[in-house]
């Protein structure tokens, strides 16, 4: 990929080169010689409008996925997780039944792709906290429990250097399965009211060292006690966040938070 180092910085085309940006850079390509509608109406471009139809769709539903997190997705993510959930979705399309172009996307029979998912491989949940702990959800799947046990803060956290409580955060949420449809060329959900529910509860401030905990319970509850479907998964995620304590408030530390999204997947109980 050559790059655009001149002191006049060109956006669009120039004869054959195509001028943009990407990350903060200015960046050139040889412009595509192939005109959008000979792309989309071709027979020839027929393969590419597939690949272009579940690309289009992985996206759609890595938005989805992580609309689930809502605030959670930014705070804790890295530059790259959004590019990652993408990768996934494409993944689990690829697993799909049906034509190219409009395999389904189907969330309990492509769990295993999807648990263990870390926003931020670097920051990892259990670089900074590992005591044993359960998450379980309900028979109607619409409630998540997370049970931490008494524990020392000296021998289960390592807390960044700055951090003088922390809170953990226990996040449960819905996304449903996807289908390409030929009338209005997309992908939809299958169950739309279901789709991107959520909910979460945070733990009061708790400090981050010479302290043995009292048990720590978070029950995170779906709005309106909806009816699971077979369409649908559970998404059980754990985090924690770090504060410092000046002067009576708690400031969140800019980096060092985690966030494990899929620690677990309900798809039953």
């Amino acid at each position: 990929m050559s790059k655009n180092v001149g002191l006049i910085k060109i956006k669009g085309k120039v004869g054959d080169l195509s001028f943009y940006q990407s990350k903060g850079k200015n960046l050139v390509r040889m412009a595509s010689t192939v005109e959008k509608g000979r792309i989309m109406k071709d027979p020839a471009y027929k393969r590419t409008r597939e690949n272009m139809a579940e690309f289009g769709a992985s996206a759609r539903i890595g938005k989805s996925f992580r609309n689930c997190f809502g605030i959670f997705a930014k705070r804790f993510g890295d530059e790259n997780y959004i590019g990652r959930i993408t990768g996934l979705m494409r993944e689990i399309i690829s697993n799909g039944s049906g034509r190219r172009g409009e395999r389904v996307f189907e969330v309990v029979a492509n769990k295993e792709i999807l648990e263990g998912f870390e926003f931020n491989p670097n920051d990892k949940l259990q670089n900074f906290f590992s005591p044993p702990f359960t998450l379980t959800a309900n028979a109607a799947r619409n409630e998540l429990t997370l049970n931490v046990p008494v524990f020392n803060t000296d021998m289960w956290m390592s807390a960044p250097e700055g951090a003088t409580h922390f809170s953990l955060i226990c996040i449960a949420s819905v996304l449903s399965d996807f289908a390409g449809t030929r009338v209005k060329k997309k992908y939809e959900p299958a169950e739309p009211l279901l789709n991107e529910l959520s909910a979460y509860q945070i733990s009061a401030a708790i400090e981050t060292s010479g302290l043995t905990t009292a048990p720590v319970s978070l029950t995170a509850v779906l709005p309106g006690a909806p009816a699971m479907t077979g369409n649908v998964g559970l998404l059980a995620a754990v985090g924690i966040e770090f504060y410092q304590e000046i002067n009576g408030e708690m400031f969140i530390l800019a980096t060092d938070n985690a966030l494990k999204k899929l620690l677990k997947f309900f798809d039953s109980v």
